[in-house]
C-alpha cells in the first residue's frame, strides 16, 4: 500500500493531469502505450516476419481497464481534468520566442477568441507554466537523489508538498479565466475545452493531485 501511494505521488507530481491529450501532434485517439509500442517496432521498417511493416499493421494496445474514452463518453471526463490537460497543451513560456507565440496563437485561434482575450489566456499561462516547470524542477531534484522515497521520509513528504502546490496553480490560473478574459471569451474557451473531451482518454482511478 505504501508503495502504490509512493507511486501515486510521483506521478501526480510529473503528470498535470493523468489524461491522454494530443492537441500538439493532432493525432486523435492514440493512447500513451500505443505510442511506446510503436516506437518499440522492429528496425530497418521489417517486422520480425521479414515482410515490410506496411504490409503488418500494428495492433492497438488496449487501454487499461475503466479507462474513459472522451471518443465514446466525453461528458464523463471531469472539466478540471479537461482544463488541466488544455492548459498543459497550451501554457508556452513568458520569454516565449515569435515562432513558439505564433504557434500558440494558431492553435488559441480555434477556441474563436479575439485578439484581447487571446493575449490574456497567454499571460495566465505562461504563469502557470512557469510554476509547473519550478514545481517539476524540484521534483526531479528529489528523485534524482531519492528515486523512491519512502512514505514518512522527508523526500517523501516534500513531493507530496509539491503536488499540493501544483494543484494550487491550476485552481490558481483556472480562476483567472473569468477575472481577465471577457463573459463571451470564458464561455468560447468552455465550450473549446469541452470538445477537445473528445480527443482525450481519462484514468478516473489514478486522481490527479488535489
Amino acid at each position: 500500500m505504501k508503495l502504490r501511494r509512493v507511486f501515486f505521488t510521483l506521478l501526480a507530481i510529473f503528470s498535470l493531469s493523468l489524461i491522454t491529450l494530443f492537441l500538439r501532434s493532432r493525432v486523435p485517439n492514440v493512447s500513451r502505450a500505443q505510442t511506446e509500442q510503436s516506437s518499440s517496432a522492429p528496425c530497418c521498417g521489417e517486422t520480425q516476419q521479414g515482410a515490410p511493416a506496411a504490409a503488418q499493421p500494428a495492433t492497438a494496445k488496449p487501454d487499461p481497464p475503466g479507462t474513459i474514452d472522451g471518443s465514446k463518453n466525453p461528458e464523463l471526463i471531469p472539466d478540471d481534468a479537461a482544463y488541466r490537460a488544455v492548459f498543459v497543451a497550451l501554457a508556452e513560456r513568458e520569454e516565449a520566442t515569435e515562432a513558439e507565440k505564433a504557434v500558440f496563437r494558431d492553435t488559441a485561434a480555434s477556441t474563436g477568441l479575439d485578439e484581447q482575450d487571446t493575449e490574456a489566456l497567454f499571460r495566465i499561462l505562461a504563469a502557470f507554466r512557469k510554476q509547473m516547470d519550478d514545481l517539476r524542477a524540484q521534483a526531479k531534484q528529489i528523485l534524482t537523489r531519492n528515486p523512491i522515497p519512502l512514505a514518512g521520509t522527508s523526500d517523501y513528504q516534500q513531493l507530496v508538498e509539491l503536488s499540493k502546490k501544483q494543484g494550487a496553480a491550476f485552481r490558481e490560473a483556472t480562476s483567472a479565466l473569468p477575472a481577465r478574459l471577457s463573459l463571451e471569451g470564458v464561455a468560447k474557451f468552455d465550450a473549446y475545452v469541452q470538445k477537445e473531451k473528445r480527443r482525450m482518454k481519462y484514468r478516473p482511478d489514478m486522481p490527479p493531485p488535489r
